[in-house]
């Protein structure tokens, strides 16, 4: 099948052309133009002239550039300037005569068209042809629309050794030379032939018989001198063409089926070419003009071709092609022989089926590859046969494809995916030699590494190598080494976990992947510094580690057991092993050295246990072991090591041989086995700091497990004489014992308990200071012998002290110790040493704890007991102390204390001082204990009581009181007030009555009086009857009782007193009235001084009034009676300490019920009834404020009172007339009526004083001033 090209001018190069001239070069001058392509440097400053230029001589070629065009005399002075991409017109014809040689001598060139514009390019040469093509490479050179032609008789045109010619409608008089014979193998060797102009002849080099149909480009044909389309061998398997034109065909008559049955395709019955399937369906997947199916897609360089058949589509590729599988096909004879071929199988099957059934494909190309970017797998069914001379096939990581059988004789692959049924080699490749790097074999899951001499796989797949899945060894001499399977990885350890092994090249990574499994070391070398995690298990079985580096060290944070699985011995060497906190080294049982799997760390690796951490030695061999402080070790076998115990830590020795074990603090060691070549206690450190007191024989003995002993190599028990001083060194004083083993002793076990009063206490007690005066108080040693040995022991008892050591009691060697109840309050611990046949031991301490006395406290009542004084001090507080639960409390006497920040309460506040008489009274004190053998209960020594609810404070005796003054009006009914307060006798600070009640006794004012005085808030309100006198003289007196929380009672009298007319000016309290005079009104703020100001407001001047109608009267004026109405003065309010006057309604209504009594037995009544109420503020109130309820103007209004005149500190009068007050009601809405008054500034000349009134509307809290009286106003006199 003849291959496909490129179409017209669709020209792509990979790579420069060079053009070189034949005889000298020819330069353009320097005075020409430069083209701005800047891919080529500047020309030499030198001129040259061409031997062939012409003076004056018009253009022949012009060269279109980037920048522009430019115009040559000379063809070849342009060719100088030639660079890719651009295009050579010829202006004329032209006649050269030097060979236009195009090859890569001098530059790279590419994509470089010669339009020869309708012109002819000639020349006459004998030996060479008019044009030669070679770069050397497959690069691309367009001639279009013109002629080449060699005059010479026989002679050449064009000749072609090399790269991609491209002749469009080009006349070639002259022979076309093509230097290769197959011109279907080797496309990058053949001309391509576009539509217009004849050939005079086409030929090979050899002149041997070729397909020319190969020179065609599509749609194409050639065409005879008797216009007949050359085909059939005439046109593939020719010597030469002669005087052919080649035609472009439209394809006019359709596409029938090729009658030759070797091709599965249509063809153009004019051209005959096959259909291209330019136009297809939307999937590709059939061409919708010959409607046959297309199984392929061919990626050519710089083409596609659609296909109908494996067969075509591999007859179709070419070099670096790739090409897609559309649909599942069978081949029946193509090879796979293009380099740098792709084949996608696109998710179908390829089934070879070859020559008579023989199912092997043969692949030569080099770099052919096979993917699969289907969704499904791909599927080669047959055998894949790699021969030739360097065939290479290429399936890329990740490819879905099934290969039945892959054969590799020569050449190799690189497998990086895939699935093979069979894979085999032979001539001396191997298996491992076609995986690409990095990837595997896996067979049933499991990696596979198949060695040299195996030449077979069957079922397995190519996978990327996850280094760490599977291993390879290699050995040179001792040494084994472990790769991963692709050959990449060296391997250091390994983790086998739930019967799976990985294989890691960090050692620390496989470390932290080790938990819940077996660590292995697969390198002896240690150069770093590992920590090993939680649960994990370092087997050491035919593996000896050895540090390379001083960092060098293991260390362990979690679980962690050793093991040697394997006979030989596992040496670590110079390795430290650090157990870090929460970290615990266990070495398991059997691993001693008398054993042949020992595990040997003896030979300088050191073992730390820092502060947390714990280890268990069940056997091995040591060097150094390192006990830190808050570590703890358990050793039950283990050989030679030296044991350094810090300060506060523990361990557990029950066997084992030891060099050394020394005690560097005070450590928690119990030791029930094991030899022991030295032990030694420090007594300082290296600072000389005192570790422990003075190292004895118990420190040693108190090592002991209860039941052990130390027996010396002679089989006598050790003494205290064994116990020797080591020479200091650096200052440090120690104790030591030597050659000793722990061992079963006489005495098992020894305790110590007390006996209280017959009473036995195995545990430590608790008793009360001189609680037990009087009653049995020993200590008795507990001793268990061992079953064969005769239970006879002497008995010396110690006192334990603080820092541990221990002091002989003297007079203390029987086997019981009397103990005296009255040892002050402390912890006291005591041990029983116990001698057996030489053998000596100690019990256990035992604590005896003396606590404080407990006590209960009550007080004398007697002496907390006073007069009111005022204050909340309480006298001498006397305790009286008792034991707490009951008993005896002898030398009461020796109980000290402190009584201080007492007080007297009222319940239920006792944090609260408070002087006063209570019925309640309590009293509060703090006690505080300063002798330590006593305490109150919980061992408080300082406690706050709270005794009482009784009357600890009595009531004081007031001194007598003076009488008051009263003075009432002759004729006159009248109710007077008296503060009665004013009259209890004056208290020395801080003394106060506290609560007072005052109680009317007796009011003697004969006719004065017929009833209704009362008492409110201390004010006695005292009404008086009008009585025809003319008298002026005490008429009685008024007798009240005080009542007080403090004080007794007693007696106020109030002698009362009968004037005419008016009251004194005494401004006495009880005035009931005032002077009146003055008649002002305003909206907002009024002042008067005589004179009128603010809203509507008049003045009367200065004129002065008489009283006739000031006080309610009736014939004793002596004067006719007046048509005013009769005014009712009521007695004078006093502002609160705020400055705020309410009225009394109640004294109100009370006093115009009486006045209509009056005025109507007068004949008065038409006159109506005015209220006057006198306001007197203190001299601290510079301004104050007058409050009438509603209730109060209310009633004003029922009753018809005519005015209410406000007297303003006697010396002016604020008067309401009866429409001002109905207004005012009307505007309130049930609000209070608020009269603020303030002083204002006097006016010249006037002796009245001035004042400013405001008026407000106030509810709720709130005050809204009323700034508008209408036609009304408020009068000022």
């Amino acid at each position: 099948m003849r291959s496909t090209y490129k179409k017209p001018l669709a020209l792509l190069l990979s790579a420069a052309l060079s053009f070189t001239l034949s005889g000298s070069p020819v330069y353009a001058s320097n005075s020409s133009l430069l083209p701005e392509t800047g891919t080529r440097s500047a020309l030499p400053a030198q001129t040259a002239t061409s031997s062939n230029a012409v003076e004056n001589q018009e253009p022949v070629v012009s060269v279109d550039y980037i920048s522009g065009t430019k115009e040559f005399t000379d063809i070849f002075e342009a060719l100088d300037w030639i660079v890719p991409g651009v295009t050579f017109t010829l202006l004329r014809d032209t006649t050269i005569t030097r060979q236009l040689k195009l090859d890569a001598n001098v530059c790279d060139w590419d994509n470089i068209t010669f339009d020869l514009n309708g012109y002819t390019l000639s020349g006459n040469f004998d030996d060479e042809a008019v044009v030669y093509f070679d770069p050397a490479t497959a690069y691309h050179v367009a001639f279009k629309n013109g002629t080449i032609e060699n005059t010479a008789e026989n002679g050449t045109a064009v000749q072609l050794w090399d790269g991609q010619i491209t002749m469009e409608n080009v006349t070639i008089n002259g022979d076309f030379v093509i230097k290769y014979d197959f011109l279907n193998l080797y496309k990058s060797y053949t001309p391509t032939f576009l539509g217009g102009g004849t050939i005079s002849k086409l030929r090979t080099e050899s002149e041997n018989p070729a397909n020319f149909g190969n020179s065609l480009a599509p749609g194409c044909y050639f065409v005879g001198s008797d216009g007949r389309r050359v085909q059939g061998n005439a046109l593939e398997r020719s010597t030469k063409l002669e005087n052919v034109t080649v035609m472009t065909c439209e394809h006019e008559n359709g596409f029938v089926r090729d009658p030759d049955t070797f091709f599965t395709r249509y063809i153009c019955p004019v051209c005959g070419n096959a259909c291209t399937h330019d136009t297809r369906s939307s999937d590709d997947r059939e061409c919708e003009i010959c409607h046959m199916k297309i199984n392929d897609i061919v990626y050519n360089p710089g083409e596609t071709e659609y296909v109908t058949s494996f067969n075509d589509a591999t007859t179709a590729a070419n070099p670096f092609s790739s090409r897609i599988l559309l649909l599942s096909d069978q081949d029946s004879s193509s090879n796979f022989i293009r380099d740098h071929m792709t084949v996608d199988f696109n998710g179908h099957t390829m089934t070879w089926t070859g020559s008579y059934g023989n199912t092997t494909v043969s692949l030569s190309g080099t770099g052919v590859t096979f993917l699969n970017t289907g969704t499904s797998q791909g599927h080669f069914i047959g055998t894949i046969n790699l021969w030739g001379s360097s065939p290479r096939l290429i399936i890329p990581a990740g490819a879905n494809l099934l290969i039945d059988a892959l054969e590799v004789k020569e050449g190799t692959a690189s497998l990086s995916g895939g699935t093979f049924g069979t894979i085999t080699v032979s001539n001396g490749n191997t298996l491992n030699g076609l995986l690409a790097p990095g990837y595997c074999y896996v067979q049933n899951g499991q990696i596979i590494v198949p060695s040299d001499s195996d030449t077979k796989l069957t079922n397995v797949s190519v996978v990327p190598c996850d280094h760490t899945s599977a291993a390879v060894t290699t050995t040179n001499g001792s040494t084994i080494t472990y790769k991963c399977p692709c050959g990449e990885v060296t391997y250091t350890g390994s983790v086998t976990k739930d019967g799976k092994t990985l294989y890691y090249a960090d050692l620390q990574d496989a470390l932290d992947h080790a938990s819940g499994g077996t660590f292995h070391f697969l390198t002896p070398s240690l150069n770093t510094r590992l920590i090993v995690p939680d649960n994990v298990t370092i087997d050491f079985t035919n593996m000896s580690l050895y540090h390379d580096t001083s960092d060098s060290e293991l260390v362990l944070s979690g679980r962690v057991t050793l093991l040697n699985r394997g006979t030989p011995y596992a040496l670590i060497q110079n390795i430290p092993i650090v157990v870090q906190s929460g970290g615990t080294l266990i070495v398991p049982k059997n691993y001693s050295i008398s054993e042949e799997n020992q595990l040997d760390l003896s030979s300088g690796s050191s073992i730390t246990i820092e502060p947390g951490g714990h280890a268990e030695l069940y056997s091995g061999t040591y060097s150094y072991i390192y006990a830190d402080t808050d570590s703890e070790i358990h050793i039950s076998g283990c050989s030679n090591p030296v044991l350094v115990m810090k300060d506060d830590s523990r361990a557990v020795l029950t066997g084992g041989s030891y060099r050394s074990l020394y005690l560097e603090g005070i450590c928690d060691v119990k030791i029930s086995g094991g030899s022991y070549g030295r032990i030694e206690i420090y007594e300082t450190d290296l600072q000389s700091a005192l570790v422990r007191p003075k190292v004895t024989y118990a420190d040693f003995s108190a090592l002991l497990t209860n039941g052990s002993g130390f027996q010396k190599s002679d089989g006598s028990w050790l003494s205290k004489n064994d116990v020797t001083s080591s020479p200091e060194y650096m200052n440090r004083k120690s104790k030591y014992i030597e050659d000793v083993t722990a061992v079963d002793a006489p005495v098992q076990d020894a305790a110590v308990y007390a006996r209280i009063s017959g009473t036995e206490y195995k545990e430590s007690v608790n008793v009360q200071y001189k609680a037990r005066t009087g009653r049995e108080f020993s200590l008795m040693p507990d001793i268990h012998f061992r079953s064969d040995v005769t239970p006879s022991a002497s008995c010396q008892w110690y006192q334990v002290n603080s820092d541990g050591s221990m002091t002989e009691i003297e007079d203390a060697s029987d086997m019981a110790l009397h103990l005296s109840p009255t040892i002050p309050v402390g912890t006291y611990t005591y041990a029983a040493e116990i001698t057996c046949g030489g053998y000596i031991c100690y019990s256990d301490p035992y604590t005896v704890t003396v606590t404080p006395r407990e006590l209960e406290l009550t007080v004398d009542e007697d002496f907390i007991s006073k007069v009111y004084d005022g204050t909340a001090n309480v006298p001498d507080i006397k305790p009286i102390f008792i034991a707490a639960g009951g008993g005896d409390l002898p030398d009461a006497d020796e109980i000290t204390c402190l009584i201080g920040d007492s007080w007297y309460f009222n319940s239920p506040a006792p944090e609260t001082p408070n002087p006063d008489f209570s019925d309640e009274k309590g009293v509060s004190f703090l006690c505080t204990l300063t002798n330590p053998n006593y305490s109150f209960a919980g061992g408080e020594t300082e406690k706050r009581f709270f005794c009482g609810q009784a009357p600890y404070i009595k009531k004081a005796t007031a001194s007598n009181a003076k009488p008051g003054t009263m003075t009432v009006l002759n004729h006159t009914e009248a109710a007077y007030r008296f503060d009665l307060s004013s009259l209890l006798p004056e208290l020395d600070t801080p003394k106060k009555y506290g609560t007072v009640e005052y109680h009317l006794e007796d009011v003697a004012l004969g006719d004065y009086y017929d009833s209704g005085a009362s008492i409110c808030d201390g004010v006695l309100t005292l009404p008086v009857r009008p009585v025809d006198s003319a008298l002026e003289q005490q008429i009685g007196t008024v007798t009240v009782k005080v009542i007080s929380q403090n004080y007794h009672d007693f007696l106020l009298t109030l002698q009362v007193s009968a004037v005419n007319n008016k009251l004194p000016d005494s401004g006495e309290d009880n005035k009931p009235g005032g002077n009146s005079g003055g008649n002002t009104s305003g909206g907002g703020n009024s002042s008067s001084n005589g004179s009128n100001s603010g809203g509507n407001s008049s003045s009367d001047s200065d004129s002065d009034s008489s009283y006739e109608d000031t006080f309610l009267s009736s014939d004793y004026s002596g004067q006719a009676q007046s048509k005013s109405p009769s005014t009712i003065s009521i007695p004078s309010a006093v502002p609160d300490k705020n400055g705020n006057v309410t009225l009394d309604h109640n004294m109100i209504q009370f006093a115009i019920k009486a006045a209509r009594k009056t005025v109507k037995k007068n004949g008065r009544s038409a006159n109506g009834i005015a209220v006057s109420i006198p306001v007197v503020s203190e001299k601290s109130h510079s301004a104050f404020s007058v409050t009438i309820s509603a209730r109060i103007l209310d009633t004003l209004i029922r009753e018809n009172v005519t005015h209410l005149a406000l007297g303003l500190n006697g010396a002016s009068t604020a008067d309401l007339d009866a429409d001002l007050l109905r207004w005012l009601d009307a505007r309130s809405a049930d609000a209070d009526i608020l009269i603020r008054i303030q002083p204002a500034v006097q006016i010249t000349g006037s002796a009245k004083p001035a004042y400013t009134l405001s008026v407000f509307l106030f509810t709720g809290g709130k005050e809204t001033p009323v700034t508008d009286f209408g036609n009304l106003s408020i009068t000022i006199k």
